[in-house]
């Protein structure tokens, strides 16, 4: 990576995360009280999450990236809103729950999509009706209860600008029917950055 570059941090590792990125109850308790430090993932090599490892992108470079995914631009008029009609909630039962389409997520009033590997998670969206984009970008891929990072602080934000209630149950990446991790938000460990954009 080019230098200057944060350092990125995991709990876990990727076997015992296998199965949920929760950390085992006594382990989620020692995170949160500081004695138990996440794992320096900084130099892991990502080639095994294939693309999803393959880029290294700024908060700007995602901002745009998100305001052409929703906004039109990558795709024909048509497949855009087959695209964009594409998304399901992750929970069939609950028609406000966060949702996945093809290869886009909606979670609450912003479209968009989030990543992570070990050592980072982000999460890049946009409101189509204001277009008010949000980004974020961390350096810790999960918090102990095993949410991803960027939407545990995704969560924190959203009523700022939406108001109480504006918070949609599950997570975006989850497969449809499972909870998608926890939905307990805790604060994460590392530190994080958060930009928001409107307009032009």
């Amino acid at each position: 990576m080019p230098e200057p570059h944060p350092q990125g941090y995991s709990f876990g590792t990727n076997v015992s995360t296998i199965d949920t990125y929760a950390l085992p109850a006594d382990e989620q308790a020692a995170a949160v009280a500081g004695t138990l430090m996440p794992n320096n993932e900084t130099n892991a090599n990502p080639s095994w999450a294939w693309t999803a490892g393959g880029a290294i992108s700024t908060a700007a470079d995602m901002e745009t990236y998100v305001k052409a995914l929703v906004g039109g631009g990558l795709l024909d008029e048509q497949m855009q809103k087959a695209r964009l009609d594409s998304i399901q909630p992750t929970d069939p039962a609950n028609r406000t729950a966060a949702g996945y389409g093809l290869g886009i997520a909606r979670f609450g009033p912003l479209i968009g999509h989030d990543g992570q590997i070990p050592g980072f998670m982000t999460f890049m969206g946009m409101d189509p009706n204001t277009d008010l984009r949000i980004v974020i970008g961390t350096n810790l891929a999960t918090v102990p209860s095993g949410e991803g990072s960027a939407l545990t602080l995704l969560k924190g934000i959203l009523p700022v600008f939406y108001g109480a209630g504006s918070v949609p149950a599950g997570n975006p990446a989850a497969v449809p029917g499972t909870t998608g991790g926890a939905p307990a938000a805790t604060t994460p460990a590392g530190g994080a950055t958060a930009t928001t954009g409107t307009g032009g």
